[in-house]
């Protein structure tokens, strides 16, 4: 999972979203908490933690 987490931060940063390493790590805990049975869920919480702006959730969703 760290690994996945990893890679999607990489990907966001490639696309200008800047995503600092407590963010990071943030969004690693924050699955322990929401788990991954539920992809919205999932994505929801990740978004909450790696989005800034108004511009980065249209990135982040076609990322996602």
């Amino acid at each position: 999972m760290d690994r996945v987490i990893n890679d999607f931060v990489h990907l966001l940063r490639q696309h200008s979203v800047r995503v600092s390493p407590a963010e990071s790590i943030e969004a690693l805990q924050a699955l322990h908490y929401v788990g991954l049975e539920e992809r919205e869920v999932v994505r929801d919480a990740l978004r909450a933690i790696l989005v800034k702006s108004r511009n980065d959730v249209e990135v982040y969703d076609r990322l996602f």
